[in-house]
Protein backbone atom coordinates (compact mmCIF):
# COMPACT_ATOMS: atom_id res chain seq x y z
CA UNK A 1 0.00 0.00 0.00
CA UNK A 2 2.83 2.42 0.62
CA UNK A 3 4.10 1.90 -3.20
CA UNK A 4 1.27 3.95 -4.46
CA UNK A 5 2.85 7.42 -2.60
CA UNK A 6 5.97 6.47 -3.32
CA UNK A 7 5.93 9.01 -6.75
CA UNK A 8 4.01 11.36 -4.44
CA UNK A 9 6.38 11.42 -1.82
CA UNK A 10 9.72 11.44 -4.60
CA UNK A 11 7.87 14.61 -6.04
CA UNK A 12 7.27 16.37 -3.26
CA UNK A 13 11.27 15.95 -1.67
CA UNK A 14 12.97 18.78 -0.38
CA UNK A 15 16.65 19.53 0.44
CA UNK A 16 17.82 18.33 3.38
CA UNK A 17 19.77 21.68 4.05
CA UNK A 18 16.14 23.23 3.46
CA UNK A 19 14.19 21.30 5.77
CA UNK A 20 16.86 21.52 8.47
CA UNK A 21 16.91 25.32 7.84
CA UNK A 22 13.40 25.71 8.18
CA UNK A 23 12.71 23.21 11.09
CA UNK A 24 16.32 24.75 13.08
CA UNK A 25 13.95 28.24 12.40
CA UNK A 26 10.30 27.17 13.49
CA UNK A 27 12.01 25.50 16.40
CA UNK A 28 13.88 28.60 17.64
CA UNK A 29 11.26 30.73 17.35
CA UNK A 30 8.83 28.10 19.36
CA UNK A 31 11.65 28.18 21.66
CA UNK A 32 11.55 32.39 22.21
CA UNK A 33 8.02 31.76 22.25
CA UNK A 34 8.06 29.33 25.53
CA UNK A 35 10.56 31.51 27.17
CA UNK A 36 8.59 34.48 26.84
CA UNK A 37 5.57 32.74 27.96
CA UNK A 38 7.36 31.46 30.76
CA UNK A 39 9.32 34.16 32.14
CA UNK A 40 6.08 36.83 31.00
CA UNK A 41 5.39 37.99 34.68
CA UNK A 42 9.26 39.09 34.46
CA UNK A 43 9.66 40.83 31.32
CA UNK A 44 5.78 42.50 31.46
CA UNK A 45 7.17 44.42 34.37
CA UNK A 46 9.94 46.17 32.11
CA UNK A 47 9.07 48.82 30.29
CA UNK A 48 11.56 48.75 27.89
CA UNK A 49 10.49 44.98 26.29
CA UNK A 50 6.94 46.11 26.65
CA UNK A 51 7.45 49.06 24.29
CA UNK A 52 9.76 47.07 22.28
CA UNK A 53 7.20 44.45 22.12
CA UNK A 54 4.37 47.20 21.14
CA UNK A 55 7.13 48.70 18.57
CA UNK A 56 7.46 45.00 16.99
CA UNK A 57 3.89 44.75 16.59
CA UNK A 58 3.34 48.01 14.91
CA UNK A 59 5.95 47.83 12.52
CA UNK A 60 4.64 44.30 11.46
CA UNK A 61 1.04 45.91 11.03
CA UNK A 62 2.87 49.07 9.07
CA UNK A 63 4.99 46.63 6.87
CA UNK A 64 3.25 43.89 5.99
CA UNK A 65 0.52 45.11 4.09
CA UNK A 66 2.42 47.42 1.87
CA UNK A 67 4.83 43.98 1.23
CA UNK A 68 1.66 41.62 0.24
CA UNK A 69 0.33 44.78 -1.84
CA UNK A 70 3.88 45.17 -3.26
CA UNK A 71 3.85 41.20 -4.08
CA UNK A 72 0.07 41.43 -5.78
CA UNK A 73 1.69 43.86 -8.06
CA UNK A 74 5.22 41.80 -8.82
CA UNK A 75 2.83 38.89 -9.58
CA UNK A 76 0.07 40.77 -11.60
CA UNK A 77 2.09 43.62 -13.45
CA UNK A 78 5.54 41.65 -13.44
CA UNK A 79 8.09 44.59 -12.00
CA UNK A 80 11.34 44.40 -13.13
CA UNK A 81 13.31 42.30 -9.97
CA UNK A 82 15.36 44.87 -9.18
CA UNK A 83 12.79 47.66 -8.79
CA UNK A 84 10.82 45.02 -7.27
CA UNK A 85 13.71 44.82 -4.75
CA UNK A 86 14.18 48.56 -4.43
CA UNK A 87 10.37 49.11 -3.65
CA UNK A 88 10.60 46.08 -0.77
CA UNK A 89 13.53 48.90 0.75
CA UNK A 90 11.07 51.70 0.33
CA UNK A 91 8.88 50.41 2.31
CA UNK A 92 11.43 48.68 4.78
CA UNK A 93 13.20 52.06 5.30
CA UNK A 94 9.52 54.32 5.18
CA UNK A 95 8.33 52.10 8.25
CA UNK A 96 11.24 52.45 9.95
CA UNK A 97 10.97 56.21 9.69
CA UNK A 98 7.69 55.75 11.17
CA UNK A 99 8.29 53.34 13.65
CA UNK A 100 10.54 55.79 15.10
CA UNK A 101 8.27 58.66 15.39
CA UNK A 102 5.85 56.78 16.95
CA UNK A 103 8.11 54.62 18.83
CA UNK A 104 7.87 55.37 22.87
CA UNK A 105 11.48 55.06 23.17
CA UNK A 106 14.22 55.48 20.77
CA UNK A 107 15.63 52.02 22.59
CA UNK A 108 12.70 50.02 21.80
CA UNK A 109 12.63 51.22 17.95
CA UNK A 110 16.23 50.47 17.61
CA UNK A 111 15.29 46.81 19.64
CA UNK A 112 12.82 46.39 17.20
CA UNK A 113 14.89 47.51 13.91
CA UNK A 114 17.68 44.65 15.33
CA UNK A 115 15.41 41.95 15.99
CA UNK A 116 14.28 42.41 12.48
CA UNK A 117 17.44 42.34 10.90
CA UNK A 118 18.03 39.26 13.05
CA UNK A 119 15.03 37.78 11.45
CA UNK A 120 14.95 38.91 7.51
CA UNK A 121 18.81 39.08 6.83
CA UNK A 122 19.75 35.22 7.05
CA UNK A 123 16.04 34.57 5.50
CA UNK A 124 16.97 37.18 2.77
CA UNK A 125 20.86 35.62 2.28
CA UNK A 126 19.53 32.46 1.30
CA UNK A 127 16.94 33.32 -0.79
CA UNK A 128 19.55 35.44 -2.61
CA UNK A 129 21.63 32.65 -2.80
CA UNK A 130 19.03 30.24 -3.54
CA UNK A 131 18.00 32.47 -6.75
CA UNK A 132 21.42 33.38 -8.13
CA UNK A 133 22.10 29.19 -8.46
CA UNK A 134 18.87 29.28 -9.79
CA UNK A 135 19.18 31.32 -12.43
CA UNK A 136 22.39 30.54 -13.18
CA UNK A 137 23.75 34.27 -12.77
CA UNK A 138 26.43 33.11 -10.58
CA UNK A 139 29.82 34.59 -12.05
CA UNK A 140 32.98 32.89 -13.54
CA UNK A 141 35.96 32.05 -11.25
CA UNK A 142 38.32 34.69 -13.26
CA UNK A 143 35.71 37.05 -11.89
CA UNK A 144 35.94 36.21 -8.48
CA UNK A 145 39.71 36.32 -8.86
CA UNK A 146 39.51 39.82 -10.18
CA UNK A 147 37.31 40.85 -7.31
CA UNK A 148 39.71 39.22 -4.56
CA UNK A 149 42.50 41.14 -6.63
CA UNK A 150 41.02 44.91 -6.43
CA UNK A 151 39.86 44.03 -2.93
CA UNK A 152 43.32 43.04 -1.89
CA UNK A 153 44.73 46.57 -3.89
CA UNK A 154 42.30 48.23 -2.05
CA UNK A 155 43.39 47.18 0.92
CA UNK A 156 46.74 48.19 0.23
CA UNK A 157 45.72 51.90 -0.53
CA UNK A 158 43.61 52.05 2.70
CA UNK A 159 47.04 50.81 4.78
CA UNK A 160 49.52 53.29 2.99
CA UNK A 161 46.49 56.09 3.14
CA UNK A 162 46.30 54.93 6.90
CA UNK A 163 50.30 55.05 7.27
CA UNK A 164 50.57 58.44 5.80
CA UNK A 165 47.88 60.22 7.53
CA UNK A 166 49.58 58.89 10.93
CA UNK A 167 52.91 60.64 9.46
CA UNK A 168 51.12 63.56 8.64
CA UNK A 169 49.71 63.94 12.07
CA UNK A 170 52.58 62.74 14.34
Amino acid sequence: STSVFLPLSRSWRVENRTAGLVTGAVLTVLGGCMLILHYWDVLSTIPLVRDTILCSLRFLALIIPWAIVLILLYLLVKIPKPIFRKLLHAIAFGSSAFLVAEAASWQAASLTMVLFAIVVYPILAIAEKDAILATGEAQSPDFYREYQSLKTQLDQKMTEWEDAVIAAEG
